[in-house]
């Protein structure tokens, strides 16, 4: 029981020291001027929708996100127009990109269907089924 006890006290005063040591890095970098680059974030704001949905609706993208009608998916679109797993939204060197995942329907940019990843840019329209979203940035 003195063991446990003892061990607990070590791994106590271990994370202690962690979040101290956390706390002066954060403001050494901070006194020295570095800054950590923050990824550039992009938006879609839903557009046009069935009644179901809702309109200007805002989805941050600033990773990946994968939209669909399955509930395993970021932005669930129930639609039966929509595929399960319909398309791949993804941030890469600061640029947005929309891949279709072999959707039954396809995925379309200002009105044209797209077949491979597709670069988006600020006031892209995206055609999901009955759903449409514009690009923000």
């Amino acid at each position: 029981m003195k063991e446990i006890a003892m061990i607990l006290r070590f791994v106590v005063i271990a994370l202690i020291y962690l979040v101290i040591f956390r706390i002066i890095k954060i403001m050494y970098m901070d006194l020295k001027g570095v800054r950590v680059k923050k990824l550039k974030e992009f938006a879609l704001e839903v557009k046009g929708a069935p009644k179901d949905a809702n309109l200007g609706s805002l989805y941050l993208i600033h990773k990946v996100m994968t939209i669909g009608r399955n509930p395993d998916n970021d932005i669930v679109i129930k639609d039966p127009y929509v595929s399960g797993n319909h398309a791949r939204f993804y941030v890469k060197n600061d640029k947005l990109f929309v891949e279709d995942l072999n959707s039954t329907n396809g995925t379309f940019v200002n009105g044209k269907r797209i077949s491979k990843v597709e670069k988006l840019q600020e006031g892209d329209i995206i055609e999901i089924g009955r759903v449409s979203f514009k690009v923000l940035e």
